[in-house]
């Protein structure tokens, strides 16, 4: 929900003390919002939702590595990456593992719910060895933030002393216009206040993130956009223990021009016989025999799926 801005249409002495139609929200990011281009929001949604994002057919998707995978039916067989001692040398992915992964909201300066009900607001994970027989034998480093630039909006649960008042009235009205023949209805004006969005005041200084059912926040919307579900839905995947891998750099192999073609517009291929090798980079070499044999030589950086860290390592939830 971005930021509240101040509408033109009226001088301030044409306000009066109870008009507060004298702001309103737009339906894209503002200067005045924490993500102020369009650009920059769809960075962050990156982050958020743990994605990448693409364009297809004028169309911007934002979605994991998993709806990315485009599999070649290519076997590829390479080089010894170390001709000389004859072996295959690579290297793993630990610098993709972390021992604190801490998923955070920002808290608002001028909304004090924000600060009262800070539920759902962080969330801190830790990742451990499993059979360390002393807490600083733990050698795993590293720290991962997800700094999610919104405030979480506050729902508004029940209603507050005026209102529980006024509906006391509204009741009587509503009661009182039934016995002889109307229909006034006044009490569900005051019950449709619960589930809207409850903030200290008018305006507010961060752009807030919020889950709707038609024009409410439900009961459960920390289910879906709290730092636990954020962490449940979209980052879970980083845990090293279910996404090691072997990295091979510039490894040599030859494929035919027509295989080349096609790794081109696919990224995970089987490699040396071991399935859902994913390509990170692919050059072209150019040989003076390349067209006699028709094929294409070629050196490939790619990841290999590699359970290392299975079974050794968990992951705890701090918070």
């Amino acid at each position: 929900m971005p930021k509240s801005l101040k509408k033109q249409e009226k001088k301030w002495f044409s306000f009066v003390q109870n008009d507060l139609n004298q702001s309103f929200n737009n339906e894209y990011p503002s200067a005045q919002d924490t993500t102020p281009t369009l650009g920059l929001l769809i960075s962050t949604m990156e982050d958020y939702l743990n994605c990448k994002a693409r364009v297809f057919k004028g169309k911007v998707y934002l979605e994991d590595d998993a709806y990315w995978k485009n599999n070649t039916n290519n076997k590829i067989t390479t080089a010894l990456s170390d001709q000389e001692k004859r072996v295959n040398e690579y290297g793993v992915n630990t610098n993709e593992a972390w021992r604190k992964y801490f998923i955070t909201y920002q808290p608002d300066i001028t909304d004090l719910f924000t600060y009262e009900d800070f539920e759902g607001n962080d969330e801190e994970y830790n990742t451990s060895a499993l059979n360390a027989s002393e807490p600083d034998l733990n050698i795993i480093k590293g720290f991962k933030r997800v700094n999610i630039p919104f405030a979480l909006a506050k729902r508004k649960g029940e209603l507050n002393w005026l209102e529980k008042e006024a509906k006391k009235i509204f009741q009587f009205i509503d009661d009182a216009s039934a016995q002889f023949g109307g229909n006034a209805s006044f009490v569900p004006k005051i019950d449709a206040r619960k589930g809207v969005i409850t903030i200290s005041q008018q305006y507010f200084s961060t752009t807030k993130l919020l889950y709707l059912v038609g024009d409410k926040q439900p009961e459960n919307f920390l289910n879906y956009i709290s730092a636990t579900a954020v962490w449940d839905k979209y980052h879970y995947t980083n845990q090293i223990q279910i996404n090691g891998s072997k990295i091979y750099n510039q490894v040599r192999a030859i494929v035919s021009y027509e295989n080349y073609v096609n790794l081109l517009q696919n990224n995970f291929a089987e490699i040396n016989g071991v399935a859902d090798c994913e390509i990170l980079e692919m050059d072209y070499i150019d040989l003076d025999n390349a067209d006699a044999n028709g094929s294409a030589n070629l050196l490939i950086s790619y990841k290999e799926p590699y359970a290392y860290a299975y079974g050794k390592v968990q992951t705890i939830k701090i918070n």
